[in-house]
């Protein structure tokens, strides 16, 4: 969790706390009283959750992330490893024929063949090195999934504990006057 998304939840709590504080003065029987503490356990139930989804989400992420980067890393770094074995071969060879005396047009020829060579397959292995942005667009597919089903499941929660404490926050008065009528 990052510096700034823990002071955002710190202050969500603060103002949760302050909203629960003032509900609770306005309380006028136990019933209402036990139904606002059963509505603060709920909610703080599912921000839990929201927020348990999330960070795993967001850790899932970042772990998949590091390994993508990590194994293109590591293909590109074989790729370039195997390009300067190759050009250190060539020079190599160059050099061994000039001392043995051969023709220096054809030591010239064979060095330029092997550079080309090997820049040509230092060229087909970046290209054939894993791309990330398939991979990326796949990742933060998942992670948006993953937070859209929690956002959802809270928004359940929480609409199905808003509707049980408005109905115990009913005024009590309401439905005695409508029973004493008939």
């Amino acid at each position: 969790v990052t510096v700034k998304v823990a002071e955002n939840r710190s202050k969500g709590d603060e103002n949760r706390a302050g909203r629960y504080t003032k509900m609770l003065g306005k309380t006028a029987t136990d019933l209402q009283k036990q139904a606002l503490v059963t509505f603060k356990a709920t909610l703080d139930q599912a921000i839990t959750a929201r927020r348990t989804a999330f960070d795993g989400a967001q850790t899932t992420f970042k772990a998949a992330m590091d390994k993508v980067l990590s194994d293109r890393k590591t293909q590109i770094d074989a790729a370039l490893t195997t390009y300067k074995t190759a050009l250190k071969a060539a020079q190599d060879k160059a050099t061994a024929d000039c001392a043995a005396n051969v023709d220096p047009k054809t030591v010239k020829t064979n060095l330029e063949t092997a550079v080309k060579t090997a820049k040509t397959q230092l060229q087909t292995s970046r290209q054939a090195a894993t791309k990330v942005s398939d991979k990326v667009t796949a990742l933060i597919a998942a992670r948006k999934f993953t937070t859209n089903q929690a956002v959802s499941a809270f928004k359940t929660t929480m609409d199905a504990a808003t509707a049980v404490l408005k109905a115990a926050l009913k005024p009590v008065t309401a439905t005695a006057n409508t029973s004493t009528q008939r």
